[in-house]
């Protein structure tokens, strides 16, 4: 990311703009939406049908979170008993 005064980037879910911007601001810009490339590359973990090529993982922001691969057989239902 590159340093520019004029701009704020903020990695944030959209619910805490509001906590997050105190002073007035000219405009926001949000990115609302998924590229085709996040879902196309194994590395990102977003298919169940690639997994060989690379981790599920189902998380857009990586840096945030636990992967599915972690998640999914801790918050697994048990089995019957």
């Amino acid at each position: 990311e590159a340093e520019d005064g004029r701009f704020r980037i903020l990695h944030r879910p959209f619910g805490d703009l509001a906590a997050a911007v105190k002073e007035p601001v000219a405009g926001v810009l949000v990115d609302l939406g998924v590229s085709s490339p996040q879902l196309d590359d194994p590395r990102r973990g977003f298919s169940l049908k690639r997994r060989k090529d690379g981790p599920l993982d189902l998380r857009m922001d990586q840096r945030a979170g636990v992967p599915a691969s972690d998640w999914l057989p801790a918050g697994a239902a048990p089995g019957p008993a």
